[in-house]
């Protein structure tokens, strides 16, 4: 049974035989992230999101 030319599996009994080349994958190199700034921001993030909880409760209040 060698390729079909017409069906929903048309063509696909050739792949599973013959093994297909894999291309290799080449990354780019990512610059290293710096640690410190990440850091950083999340405290900034957690700072701003607890002034914005109080700003919250205070309008609530008025």
């Amino acid at each position: 049974m060698a390729k079909m030319d017409y069906g929903p599996k048309r063509g696909r009994s050739l792949i599973f035989h013959t093994q297909a080349e894999k291309p290799e994958i080449k990354y780019k190199e990512s610059p290293p992230i710096n640690i410190d700034d990440l850091t950083k921001d999340f405290a900034n993030k957690r700072i701003l999101a607890k002034r914005n909880k109080q700003k919250k409760k205070r309008q609530k209040r008025k």
